[in-house]
């Protein structure tokens, strides 16, 4: 059993226990609140910001050269010039041959990318990143300013 503040009032408890989730008040005469007496009850953690639907280009290979799958040399370059990263060459070079140049065009021109256009999660997939990391990455990428 897992119990954890839903709330940084301390108002609410999330129970989970054999797969269900289920909220308890914090009331002393709640039957289920006195079973839960002796439970450590984790504190509260706020829930992360929202996935940003897009980011520009320079936050996204700031981003990517900060968690270090790109050298901050090639982040310069590829908003610089649009050069590709050695990781993006390598991408696309995997690709289908008719999807290269699309792709590469795609990659080397955009102003903004996008978390639900199909080469961020087959790049991130590329790069063994998960969709929950891939998300962690466009929320690091929002923050840059």
């Amino acid at each position: 059993m897992i119990a954890q503040w839903d709330d940084a009032e301390q108002t609410m408890i999330r129970v989970e226990r054999a797969g269900r989730i289920y909220f308890v008040p914090d009331d002393p005469d709640n039957i289920d609140r006195q079973a839960l007496d002796g439970v450590e009850i984790a504190p509260y953690a706020p829930p992360p910001p929202p996935v940003p639907v897009e980011i520009s280009d320079r936050q996204f290979f700031q981003a990517l050269a900060i968690v270090g799958l790109i050298s901050q040399a090639d982040a310069l370059a590829a908003v610089m010039t649009g050069a590709l990263p050695p990781a993006f060459e390598a991408f696309v070079a995997a690709l289908p041959a008719g999807e290269q140049f699309g792709a590469r065009m795609a990659l080397s021109g955009a102003t903004i990318f996008r978390r639900d256009h199909p080469l961020t999660a087959a790049f991130g997939a590329a790069s063994g990143k998960s969709p929950a990391e891939i998300d962690e990455l466009f929320r690091l990428a929002a923050s840059l300013t």
